[in-house]
């Protein structure tokens, strides 16, 4: 059966079969390599002696070759495997695959999709010492929103500085909300067991009960009014011993009918501030809180 026709010269044609019209010609062949001189068409075919066919892509003199198939071009073999060449665990490293995560690496990975947790499962990191173990951002952060470290710490900020505020873990049950609430103030540790604490205040002189905790503080005075002069204590507390407000002055009457008495005082004093009390024909005594 022919498969090529014969032009009026004499040379031998392609068939142009329906679907394989384009023009072709069999060129003939070279020693080796594509032709270098010869002016030639799109879609000449040549072959080499080596056992390399060349087709012409671009008309010209001598137009542009390209290797169609020749030994070095074949593949032989598939990762040193030959054969039917199935896929295998270790084929490709992560950076050669696109968007895979390489959990060899310790350089930040970008994933542009949602990171789910399948039922039952949990989202588990392992560090040594305080590291950050998970941290998140929004578009056109240039600094986490939220960090989440391995002590338990959890730590927000704008997005464009640094972490500011912290939740920490006080004790078993207890949180430490003093990042938010300030350094001084809003701050409870409970007591569980053991006798309760007490101070010895001088008149005059300011003292912190506790830099832990707020506190209820009774304190105990005596007062001495005499005949003709009554007596007081000022009770003043300040968040910085530097500026104090008074909370209320305790007094007793004029006349020797009250000396001697007791009456307890009683307040407030949030952690780490300071409290004065400041006598007048009274006598401090000891001071528990709780």
């Amino acid at each position: 059966m022919a498969s090529v026709g014969t032009s009026p010269s004499g040379t031998k044609t392609p068939l142009g079969l329906p679907g394989a019209t384009a023009a072709t010609r069999y060129a003939g062949g070279t020693a080796s390599g594509a032709p270098t001189t010869g002016t030639f068409a799109v879609g000449d075919i040549d072959i080499d002696q080596t056992g390399i066919l060349w087709i012409c892509t671009v008309a010209g003199t001598p137009g542009t070759w390209v290797d169609a198939g020749s030994a070095g071009n074949l593949v032989t073999s598939v990762f040193a495997r030959t054969g039917a060449v199935v896929a295998a665990s270790g084929d490709y490293t992560a950076a050669q695959v696109t968007n895979a995560a390489d959990l060899s690496s310790a350089a930040l990975q970008t994933f542009t999709g949602s990171i789910a947790v399948a039922a039952g499962k949990q989202f588990q990191g392992t560090a040594s010492g305080a590291q950050t173990l998970y941290s998140c951002a929004i578009a056109g952060d240039t600094a986490p929103r939220l960090a989440i470290g391995s002590d338990g710490t959890l730590k927000f900020g704008p997005g464009n500085a640094g972490l500011d505020t912290t939740i920490n873990r006080a004790t078993a049950t207890e949180l430490d909300f003093s990042s938010i609430l300030g350094t001084r103030g809003m701050k409870t540790v409970a007591i569980t067991s053991g006798a309760l604490s007490t101070i010895s205040p001088s008149t005059g002189t300011a003292l912190q009960v506790s830099t832990a905790r707020d506190v209820f503080l009774v304190q105990a005075c005596t007062f001495n009014p005499t005949a003709g002069a009554s007596a007081t204590c000022v009770v003043a507390i300040s968040p910085d011993n530097s500026t104090f407000s008074t909370l209320v002055t305790v007094t007793i009457p004029a006349g020797i009918t009250f000396d001697g008495t007791i009456p307890p005082i009683s307040l407030q004093v949030p952690a780490a501030w300071w409290v004065k009390f400041t006598t007048t024909n009274a006598t401090l005594g000891t001071g528990t809180w709780y």
